[in-house]
């Protein structure tokens, strides 16, 4: 069985060594590893050529500056193995992360397999180290997998923690130019998939930097693309959902937008077509909303029937 494993690299020099180290001293060395240089201006490709010199699983594409998805879009275009990875090339993976999986994934019929994540929350001032580790569940209907993602969230919304099936893979793209890509893709994943397994083997070390997406300040463009997300997750999951998560879902899209109002001075209502769906019966009598929600709701419907008539 053969792992590819995908390594977008831009700028990482300070990082890249530690990740390249951690990716061929895996126990499990039947692997294509393929580093894709996103347009660096450091001493990035340099050390990503030195590594290819010397091992020959490694291939290095490069490409002008185009983003993460870009890179990654450029990285599945080329991979052959049975199974896909994204690594970042300012995070590390455990020396025994493919070979423990690998035994799991020898003995059943897997899509798409989740490992543990290490967080390290690198800064001067907090240092703390967060350990996401599950039971090993092996989910085999959507309706298990939602739960599990929207539920218990057990399934997380990020693809570095993910092994997944070439075939698969394949058939989904990373949206470029888009900050929340990650999410967007998991979105896809879940409607792909028609199983999962939950391992607690190995583990992603993710580093998450200074002006990184989660910390930095918010923009427009973080605003839409958030709801870009929950519009895609509504649409094509929707129907699934138990009113109580779906209603959560529409009010977060609904605070969004009235931040994007508040903060940036533009109108957009892409809740409107959602609220159609929620009842004023489950809205004031059924639901556990509070009554700032209840009215939130109330005020985006009422205007949804106005514009109607």
């Amino acid at each position: 069985m053969i792992f590819s494993i995908i390594i977008p690299v831009y700028n990482s020099e300070n990082y890249l060594i530690e990740c390249l180290n951690s990716v061929i001293n895996q126990l499990y060395t039947n692997l294509e590893i393929i580093l894709i240089n996103d347009g660096s201006t450091d001493k990035s490709l340099e050390i990503c050529e030195d590594y290819a010199s010397r091992d020959k699983r490694i291939s290095v594409l490069s490409q002008s500056n185009k983003g993460q998805a870009s890179a990654r879009n450029l990285g599945l275009q080329h991979c052959t193995g049975d199974y896909v990875l994204f690594v970042d090339s300012d995070d590390a993976i455990s020396l025994d992360l493919i070979q423990l999986n690998y035994d799991i994934l020898k003995c059943k019929t897997v899509d798409c397999l989740q490992f543990p994540v290490i967080m390290n929350f690198s800064s001067k001032d907090d240092e703390r180290l967060l350990f996401d580790k599950y039971e090993n569940l092996y989910l085999t209907s959507k309706v298990e997998i939602l739960n599990h993602w929207l539920n218990e969230v057990n399934i997380s919304w990020i693809v570095c923690n993910k092994i997944i099936k070439k075939d698969i893979a394949l058939r989904i793209q990373f949206v470029e130019k888009m900050i929340y890509e990650d999410n967007k893709y998991v979105v896809d994943l879940i409607k792909e998939i028609e199983n999962i397994f939950l391992s607690n083997k190995g583990s992603y070390h993710y580093y998450q930097r200074l002006n990184s997406t989660t910390t930095s300040k918010l923009t427009l463009k973080k605003e839409i693309d958030t709801i870009k997300v929950l519009d895609s997750l509504l649409s094509t999951f929707g129907s699934m959902l138990d009113n109580h998560l779906y209603v959560n879902y529409v009010l977060r899209i609904v605070n969004i937008e009235k931040s994007i109002k508040k903060n940036f001075k533009q109108s957009i209502k892409k809740s409107k077509k959602y609220t159609s769906f929620i009842s004023f019966k489950y809205i004031f009598l059924d639901s556990k909303l509070a009554l700032k929600d209840k009215i939130k709701l109330l005020m985006v419907k009422g205007n949804f029937i106005k514009d109607e008539i």
